[in-house]
């Protein structure tokens, strides 16, 4: 728990950013997004795909990982919520799957545990569902 740290304490509307931006632009590169999280013990799952990446070579790895298969993904926060160790953040996710005809954009929620300054477990979840039918593939799709 971090001191001083009121139980409610939220910052209503925060925004990150005044348009949103490239990913890649955003957080570049790999390493200092993957230096976002702590050394030891760190997780990131995205619940639309049901994927774990753990540690901050599994932070890299998902970083590289949406770089290749969503081109031109775009965040646009649109609120966060803070709570001590817990943070909430609503944004849109856009951008052009790798060989899909049309582009997606869908709402997410991140839900972050922190340990500082440093994330300790990063939660996404979307509907992989709408990504699928907004790009245009079958909603079976299997990304292997």
């Amino acid at each position: 728990m971090v001191a001083g740290c009121d139980q409610f304490g939220s910052l209503p509307r925060v925004r990150f950013f005044d348009k949103p931006h490239c990913l890649v632009d955003a957080i570049r590169p790999f390493e200092r997004f993957a230096n976002l999280y702590v050394k030891d013990g760190s997780r990131y799952t995205d619940h639309a795909f049901n994927r774990t990446y753990t540690g901050r070579d599994g932070m890299a790895k998902w970083f590289s990982n949406t770089k290749y298969f969503v081109q031109n993904a775009k965040i646009e926060v649109t609120s966060a919520f803070v709570s001590c160790d817990d943070v909430s953040i609503s944004w849109t996710f856009s951008g052009h799957l790798a060989n899909a005809p049309k582009p997606f954009s869908v709402p997410v929620l991140t839900a972050l545990r922190m340990r500082g300054h440093e994330i300790l477990t990063n939660d996404d979840f979307y509907n992989l569902r709408d990504v699928l039918l907004q790009s245009g593939l079958p909603t079976d799709t299997d990304f292997g």
